[in-house]
């Protein structure tokens, strides 16, 4: 140093950085927006699982809606009055058939899904629904 010159020196006396309570208070609210976070991924990860199954249980359905009117076009005489059970694939369901009249036949096809979005329901299991009329132009 020269003559004449000065050093000037900070005194550190606590007047910058945070508390330590607003240093909780800020990790406490970066807590809360990352679990909300996650919450709302969760969610949606649940969300999408069930929209999958809901497809799988609605193609299903129409897949077999499908099989029993080609079984009334081809043979009215076989698809008789009453509820049934089938699989296909990974999907269980059922179908009930109800006589109108000697052409005219209601179809009900129900799939099981898994919900993963509504606990309200017993065991998470829903059920997709189709219901079709078949009216046979194929006369005894």
């Amino acid at each position: 140093m020269s003559t004449g010159e000065t050093t000037t020196r900070r005194s550190f006396k606590g007047e910058g950085g945070f508390t330590l309570a607003e240093s909780l208070l800020a990790i406490m609210i970066l807590g809360f927006s990352l679990s909300a976070c996650v919450i709302s991924f969760t969610m949606s990860m649940q969300a999408v699982k069930t929209g999958a199954n809901q497809m799988t249980a609605l193609h299903s359905a129409r897949l077999e809606l499908e099989t029993l009117r080609t079984l009334s076009l081809t043979n009215s005489s076989s698809l008789n009055a009453g509820t049934y059970v089938f699989t296909n694939g990974s999907a269980i369901g059922s179908y009930t058939v109800t006589n109108l009249n000697s052409c005219t036949k209601n179809v009900a096809v129900s799939v099981l899904y898994t919900n993963y979005i509504n606990h309200s329901i017993t065991n998470n299991i829903a059920t997709n629904t189709l219901t079709a009329t078949l009216t046979s132009t194929l006369h005894p």
